[in-house]
């Protein structure tokens, strides 16, 4: 079974999906509990989140605590025996069985391998306890195993504890989101018994007010103007929120195709995601163009700006490519790993990229890869998602610099709406903005 994770630096986690792509079936995930204590208040935020959408149809759970769940109990090894019994109980008191085999000569075979300072200020009794529950998962052939155990997270790619797919509460979150919204929607349960539907066009929406809470203000305040001059200010200002809800769905788009098996039909698919993603983004920035100055009497951040001008580098160098040589993509596999799809970036445009992206993060951080002074490779999915973070931070502070009074727009659907409405959406917003 291929694993899922949520594009991260490829040095620290090599990014690999399920073998089959995203699946039909609920998605599995295990509760480490005991390691939850450990957890920064956002974290435990995420984990609420994970646990109000822990349910039939989208997502298959269990825990290592007592509770709503089903509980995964590891029992005492029988002397004599090399395998420790495991159990999983659901709600209707249905069991299943497994066991963990050679567990103890495993787990020294674990500690002879990582790094002395991944181990040393664990309690070595703690440890062993943490990779029998990693262990364990991995023998149910869950999918992911949310934990927040120092000893699994440090040592997460070892053999023995990666084949669990150990992932932190956000980037659990991150990966059951995509995989949501793949399927069309998102079921929170707001109180006890009373659940809320939101559907991919209004996650969409949910994340343009929170990732641009500037611009979607300005394109507010702008939806009801018509000066004399131009009276296609407001269209314009609505086509930019419109142009950002498609760049997010396509570099979703790009996330789906990223995690099936890999070949030319995948390869095609991504890239045509890819590139109209540069399409919409650099549509994006010309549409502010238009409408700051037009409204506000203020340009565009200056091209000597260094951290805006990589921004375009590494947005419109792909863009460009639209009109110019083709960027091919080729496959790439070492050995007993899947195989992965990536962009071979033209010689001519390699180091403006690589400098680019070193000045905004690193090159790693972007899905770059370079293999020779002539062989740049570039993962489009770590790239993409990157991409639209990075745009959106720019796109908001422009719309940010508009010196306008704050009366001057809001959230127009918010007017005569009762308080427990507000406080619906609020708490919608607030969990998709974790998810997304």
């Amino acid at each position: 079974m291929r694993q899922i994770n949520w594009p991260e630096p490829r040095s620290n986690e090599p990014v690999s999906p399920f073998s089959h792509g995203i699946p039909n079936r609920p998605i599995r995930i295990a509760f480490h509990t005991s390691s939850f204590h450990q957890g920064t208040e956002e974290e435990q935020r995420a984990i609420q989140v994970l646990r109000e959408l822990a349910r039939p149809p989208d997502i298959e759970a269990i825990d290592t605590a007592p509770g709503s769940l089903a509980l995964l109990e590891i029992r005492q090894q029988t002397p004599g025996a090399t395998t420790i019994p495991i159990t999983v109980t659901n709600r209707s008191n249905r069991k299943t069985m497994s066991s963990i085999r050679n567990a103890e000569s495993l787990y020294e075979s674990l500690l002879l391998q990582v790094k002395q300072r991944h181990t040393e200020s664990v309690n070595r009794e703690e440890g062993y306890q943490d990779f029998l529950v990693a262990r364990a998962i991995h023998h149910l052939e869950f999918d992911i195993l949310l934990t927040l155990s120092p000893f699994i997270l440090l040592n997460r790619d070892n053999s023995l504890l990666e084949c669990a797919n150990p992932r932190r509460p956000l980037e659990t979150l991150k990966i059951v989101g995509l995989l949501l919204r793949a399927r069309g929607m998102y079921i929170f349960e707001a109180a006890q018994n009373y659940f809320l539907v939101r559907d991919r066009g209004e996650i969409y929406r949910e994340f343009l007010k929170h990732k641009l809470p500037e611009t979607w203000r300005i394109g507010s305040a702008c939806a009801g103007v018509k000066t004399h001059r131009r009276p296609d200010t407001g269209e314009i200002a609505e086509s930019i929120l419109v142009c950002c809800k498609h760049a997010l769905h396509a570099r979703d788009e790009i996330g789906v195709q990223f995690y099936i098996p890999q070949s030319t039909n995948s390869r095609d698919a991504i890239m045509y995601h890819f590139r109209y993603l540069t399409l919409l983004l650099t549509n994006v920035f010309d549409a502010q163009g238009r409408v700051v100055p037009r409204k506000y009497g203020i340009d565009r951040p200056a091209e000597e700006h260094r951290a805006f001008s990589d921004l375009m580098t590494l947005l419109k160098k792909i863009r460009n490519s639209i009109h110019g040589a083709l960027w091919p993509t080729i496959t790439y596999e070492k050995a007993a790993e899947n195989e992965e799809s990536f962009v071979k970036v033209p010689i001519t445009h390699q180091n403006d990229l690589w400098e680019a992206a070193q000045r905004l993060g690193s090159p790693d951080r972007w899905g770059l890869l370079r293999f020779s002074d002539s062989i740049l490779l570039l993962e489009p999915y770590t790239y993409a998602v990157n991409l639209v973070d990075e745009c959106f931070r720019q796109i908001d502070a422009i719309s940010a610099s508009m010196d306008v009074p704050r009366d001057d727009y809001s959230f127009p659907e918010q007017h005569g709406k009762v308080l427990h409405e507000v406080a619906i959406e609020e708490f919608v917003r607030q969990r998709v903005a974790l998810l997304g």
